[in-house]
């Protein structure tokens, strides 16, 4: 896991209640969100030795296409985003004997659905802000990580037709 509970707290904490359901929630963001952003191989190579990507995981600064000075503040920040919209669409459901259920006691009252998905697109959405800085990151930087599946946004070149025979 590449993010402990503790830097979650961190970063944008969950409920102090929530650490055993913790790593059930950044194991599935890291395999389906994180390892489609990064490409199966270089997800795998990441998550197998967290210690050799520190400037990913925990920010880097870097000079962009215009020669601004732009600093990531690292993957983690991203799964620390992308675990709490998680976490908000599913912490209120309580898995019973008979299904699931929303727990409610009469001294509080359940946001709505509504509330829920706005809280989960906020998140998701600065999550994916802090991605994009990342990705051109990696896209300027792709000879050091030779894992990152860049692709260079060349057109194709058409073919000419000089002429047409009948």
């Amino acid at each position: 896991m590449l993010l402990s509970f503790s830097q979650q707290q961190g970063i944008k904490p969950f409920s102090k209640n929530s650490e055993t359901g913790y790593p059930v929630i950044a194991n599935e963001v890291e395999q389906l969100e994180l390892s489609k952003m990064l490409g199966r191989s270089f997800y795998q190579a990441v998550a197998a030795r967290p210690e050799d990507y520190t400037d990913l995981l925990d920010g880097v600064t870097y000079t962009d296409c215009d020669n601004n000075e732009v600093s990531t503040i690292g993957l983690r920040y991203v799964l620390a985003y992308l675990n709490y919209s998680k976490y908000v669409g599913t912490n209120h459901l309580k898995d019973t004997f008979s299904g699931h259920r929303i727990k409610s006691i009469p001294e509080s009252t359940p946001i709505t659905q509504g509330d829920i998905n706005r809280l989960q697109s906020e998140n998701r959405t600065i999550a994916l802000y802090e991605w994009e800085n990342i990705k051109e990151y990696l896209n300027l930087n792709y000879t050091l990580y030779p894992l990152w599946g860049y692709k260079s946004n060349k057109m194709i070149e058409k073919p000419t037709i000089y002429s047409i025979r009948k």
